[in-house]
């Protein structure tokens, strides 16, 4: 599945704008969830010019400059792409396969193909136990 601008959001999709949408995914999984220093003025001096490159230094000083700026976490870019899979598998998979092969419930899987929304795996556990004492 080809990454895509889509697959991003908020912060992350400015860093995928300013650098490409592979490039960006790169960055996320490897800095992702840490702390970058974006300068008003950066110069390839600068940590997080060294670590997330200037282009992307740039970029997120236009939004936020002079400030500490949380480089997002790639589990929702993750999410959307595992999403786009699952959509594009149940047009030839059954259900039942598509449970075995994501490890997600008919309602998790359900409710991503029907509504497009990014679902987490623990999101309706406690949905599900308050059946089974039937």
């Amino acid at each position: 599945m080809t990454i895509t601008l889509d697959h991003f959001s908020n912060s992350s999709k400015v860093i995928a704008r300013a650098i490409g949408p592979d490039a960006a995914y790169q960055l996320l999984q490897q800095y992702g969830g840490q702390s970058f220093y974006i300068s008003a003025s950066p110069t390839s001096k600068h940590v997080a010019s060294k670590k997330l490159g200037i282009d992307v230094h740039r970029a997120l000083a236009e939004i936020w400059p002079n400030q500490e700026f949380e480089l997002p976490v790639v589990n929702n870019v993750e999410k959307r792409l595992r999403n786009d899979m699952i959509r594009d598998d149940a047009t030839r998979l059954s259900m039942r396969e598509l449970i075995i092969k994501y490890q997600l419930t008919r309602y998790q899987l359900q409710k991503i193909i029907s509504t497009g929304e990014t679902v987490d795996r623990g999101q309706d556990q406690n949905q599900q136990l308050k059946f089974s004492g039937f």
